[in-house]
């Protein structure tokens, strides 16, 4: 369970970026687009995934929390 509501921020061009506080602790997550335009999802620096589309990255992000 979220403590603190999820703010995606966009760092860089084709960078986005999430820290939210949860009941275990902060949890951050770059959500990053590829060369090949796909969507790698990076969680604590560990990659945990790859989609075709930002609202699936960021659905995937939320959902290691």
């Amino acid at each position: 369970m979220t403590t603190t509501k999820p703010r995606w921020t966009r760092v860089l061009n084709g960078w986005y970026s999430l820290n939210l506080r949860t009941a275990t602790g902060l949890f951050s997550a770059e959500v990053i687009q590829t060369e090949l335009g796909l969507w790698a999802v990076k969680v604590n620096e560990r990659e945990v995934g790859m989609t075709d589309s930002l609202k699936s990255a960021k659905s995937l992000a939320l959902a290691v929390a």
